[in-house]
């Protein structure tokens, strides 16, 4: 049984079994309340792998991974015009633990990095689809990234990009982190600012 986190506000998180959804999804049926998702909240269901586990099918891995990919590129509204010189995409700080929020001053590298550069500076809490996310993503020249899920998540839509991150890759010796790190870099420059 595979189980998804949906935050349908800032104080519930509900878990709704992918079972219940099947194919209809425009309404969950969670127990005695109906939600409706957005039109572009689809679910995709590979298998549970932890990043940090050792134990894992590098295999499997990767093809849920490239599939992943594979899924959401498919979208015919996806482009891979290469506009924007730089892109900046600085760490959300509504859903983060917060002792992993970062200082204003943690950025000055890359406002001094950017000054006098024509660049975007995307606040991914402003996301309402996903799909206009990964075209900017994918017209960037140069994108700057924070370690974590910022570059392996973002950066497994980039290509042919310099990947600009704000701190050194972490995790190198876990499989499962080693091989996103591994796929990205195969199709892009990785820098730090």
């Amino acid at each position: 049984m595979f189980l998804k986190l949906f935050d349908i506000n800032e104080n519930d998180l509900i878990l709704c079994n992918e079972e219940l959804i099947s194919n209809d999804y425009d309404n969950l049926w969670m127990g005695r309340k109906n939600f409706n998702l957005p039109k572009n909240n689809v679910c995709i269901s590979p298998e549970m792998i932890c990043l940090l586990d050792d134990n894992i099918n590098v295999e499997i891995f990767e093809n849920n991974i490239f599939y992943f990919q594979k899924i959401i590129l498919s979208n015919k509204k996806i482009t891979n015009e290469k506009i924007n010189d730089w892109v900046f995409f600085p760490r959300a700080k509504k859903e983060n633990f917060r002792n992993n929020n970062y200082p204003d001053s943690f950025y000055e590298n890359v406002y001094r990095l950017l000054k006098n550069k024509n660049h975007i500076i995307y606040n991914i809490e402003d996301t309402t689809d996903i799909i206009d996310q990964i075209n900017i993503i994918r017209s960037a020249k140069n994108i700057i990234l924070d370690y974590g899920s910022s570059f392996l998540v973002n950066g497994l839509f980039c290509e042919n990009t310099n990947i600009y991150l704000t701190s050194k890759l972490q995790h190198t010796n876990e499989i499962g982190s080693r091989t996103i790190q591994n796929i990205i870099k195969n199709k892009n420059n990785i820098f730090y600012v």
